[in-house]
């Protein structure tokens, strides 16, 4: 969800928003200038550890295993 405020709405409700942002409520919040132009708001994405980037990788291309039919000691 996107929430477009005001300068003054932002800056009267700043800590109500900011906890909203924070707790997961809404996306971003967009404020609007005087100029037309408009700024956007959103919480900093946490970096990845390299075990959290390799457990997504795993998540997205599984590893498939296959034991094979015969043991090695079948064949001596």
């Amino acid at each position: 969800m996107t929430i477009t405020v005001t300068n003054r709405e932002l800056l009267r409700g700043y800590k109500k928003l900011k906890n909203r942002l924070l707790c997961g409520e809404i996306k971003c919040i967009v404020i609007k200038q005087s100029d037309g132009s408009s700024l956007i708001m959103k919480p900093k994405e946490k970096p990845q550890t390299a075990f959290e980037a390799m457990v997504e990788q795993v998540k997205k291309h599984p590893i498939n295993i296959k034991r094979p039919k015969a043991d090695l000691f079948d064949f001596i």
